[in-house]
């Protein structure tokens, strides 16, 4: 590529002594501090190659245009007597340069500080890799899938800028250490594909230290299974083409945060799955919003499913803003180990927001400091619960709350159930259709600090606050229920019956039948240790007490 000369005037022109046009002067052009010829031209574009040396005409004037390079001008009168030399001489860019693909190479570029390298304006730009940079379009009607593709086979990190940018297949993760990541809401993916994929985005199996963040995510399912689109919108740990789940466990360490997973249209269509974290052990989701799932029965209608060890789901909103649909927000599937679940929230789904696979166990799993609204409005499970471990040991639900109505007939509050040594502490419920806080084949589970408000409200007559079946070395203490229910604690007499169970504290208000129903169980082994009572006013005193074998606190 060619760029003109620039003198101060329009053509080159040169001139004798005595300030006449130099006539038929000749201007030998060479390599700078060189004898070596390097050619000049007639014109920007290079097409025709001047003399050299170059005859300038009776004006002095001469058509010079430099390509690449640094020159030495020599000029001399006809006659070959040298009138000055000059070294150093480089082109300008022109316009045509500039806006060649390879036009940034010609700007140079340096940072501030001590020890910065030059570099030109096209390795700068390079840092960054923008799908735009492959075709993307953005404008919400192009297929950019394609593009997006192309962009992330390179390996290096892709930028989505703002823009809406259409999806019709699988987006493939499957370089280590990359990241796909967007400017915020604004930077949306869009899969409207019109079958049914496995997923809009896949991490696949073995590629580690994936990072995907600060975009939105929007999917099409309008029915279940599959719908017109992706059943799932996010899954780390696939085969090799994204679909269908990864048979392999491995060190992923995959961090998925600042997303928005929606619906093309929300609160209408969504993904039957939001993400998935399979197999991908020691990753992190932290501050998402994932709404508008689709689906309530079997694998469907789910907000986030973990699978792996070591994994942290935190600060994640997950709500089921499509009406009738969403099954579980939380779900912990398939022996997961140390998954916990901090700091999250679940609002409106009809069954189980917080839990773990019926029968599939898992250790030291965790829901700490989570709140679930109005959830478990169409719960049909045996046990379902707004937060519940069904098998596995070691788990600890600690510092959650449940609020807001609760339509079903078949909910509780807590079950732990097949799994050991769980923690249950400072816990608040409300609104509870059967028992609070349900422990079944759970030995040394610890219940602590528990308040209960409204329980049993399906029958007070059958229901109330924490029952223990078939457990043994339940720790009961600090329990507050507001009543009318059944009982504030109960000891279930089926077969085998529990042992060495400890029941302090028990604080009430509202009619009970029982404060420990079933008390006299083992008292060998299972004991009421102390009742925190009601307060009871002095005028009152002498019913009270009789009621309740002379244990009353006075209220003056």
């Amino acid at each position: 590529m060619t760029t003109r000369y620039s003198p101060p005037i329009a053509k080159f022109q040169a001139f004798d002594a005595n300030g006449a046009p130099l006539s038929s002067g000749k201007l030998y052009t060479y390599v700078s501090g060189t004898t070596t010829p390097l050619a000049t031209y007639t014109d920007a574009n290079g097409s025709g190659t001047n003399t050299n040396p170059v005859t300038l005409d009776a004006r002095g004037e001469a058509d010079v245009w430099l390509g690449t390079g640094t020159y030495t001008f020599v000029l001399k009168t006809s006659a070959g007597a040298t009138i000055w030399t000059v070294d150093g001489l480089t082109s300008s860019v022109s316009f045509g340069a500039l806006s060649a693909s390879s036009g940034a190479s010609l700007i140079g570029y340096i940072t501030s500080g001590t020890g910065a390298t030059a570099r030109t304006v096209q390795a700068k730009l390079r840092d960054l890799n923008s799908v735009k940079d492959f075709g993307a379009v953005g404008d919400g009607v192009t297929d950019d899938t394609a593009a997006i593709q192309a962009a992330l086979d390179t390996g290096a990190s892709v930028f989505i800028p703002y823009g809406s940018f259409i999806t019709t297949a699988v987006l493939l993760l499957r370089v280590n250490r990359q990241r796909l990541y967007g400017t915020g809401k604004g930077s949306i993916i869009k899969c409207t594909a019109s079958s049914g994929i496995f997923c809009a985005i896949a991490v696949v199996e073995n590629t580690a230290d994936v990072e995907i963040d600060n975009f939105t995510l929007l999917g099409n399912a309008s029915s279940e299974p599959a719908g017109p689109a992706p059943v799932r919108g996010i899954v780390t740990g696939t085969n090799s083409t994204g679909t269908a789940h990864s048979a392999v466990s491995w060190d992923a360490r995959c961090r998925i945060q600042n997303m928005h997973i929606s619906g093309v249209t929300p609160g209408t269509t969504g993904f039957n799955l939001g993400m998935q974290v399979n197999k991908s052990n020691k990753s992190l989701v932290r501050d998402c919003v994932i709404d508008s799932i689709y689906g309530t029965n079997g694998s469907f209608g789910y907000g986030i499913v973990v699978h792996g060890e070591d994994i942290d789901v935190v600060n994640t909103n997950v709500y089921a803003t499509i009406s009738g649909q969403g099954r579980h927000a939380f779900y912990l599937t398939s022996t997961p180990e140390r998954v916990h679940v901090i700091n999250c929230h679940a609002e409106g789904f009809r069954s189980e927001p917080f839990t773990t696979n019926i029968g599939s166990g898992g250790t030291g799993l965790a829901f700490i400091n989570c709140t679930a609204k109005d959830c478990m409005t169409a719960s049909t499970g045996t046990h379902d619960a707004v937060f519940a471990f069904h098998g596995g040991s070691k788990g600890r639900i600690i510092g959650c709350r449940a609020y807001g109505a609760s339509a079903s007939s078949d909910n509780f509050g807590v079950t732990v159930k097949d799994h050991d040594h769980a923690l249950v502490s400072d816990v608040y419920m409300e609104n509870v259709s059967l028992h609070a806080v349900y422990i079944e084949n759970a030995d040394y589970t610890r219940i602590a600090n528990i308040h209960m408000n409204l329980v049993g409200t399906f029958d007070v007559s059958q229901y109330g606050g924490v029952t223990v079946i078939g457990s043994d070395y339940v720790n009961v203490d600090s329990v507050t229920v507001g009543g009318p229910a059944r009982f504030v604690a109960r000891l279930d007499s089926s077969v085998p019956q529990p042992v060495g169970c400890r029941f302090s504290n028990l604080l009430y208000s509202g009619s009970f039948t029982f404060i420990v129903e079933n008390d006299n169980i083992d008292p060998g082994t299972n004991h009421v240790t102390a009742y925190a009572l009601p307060s009871i006013p002095r005028a009152d005193l002498a019913a009270a007490g009789a009621a309740l074998d002379g244990r009353v606190v006075i209220d003056d």
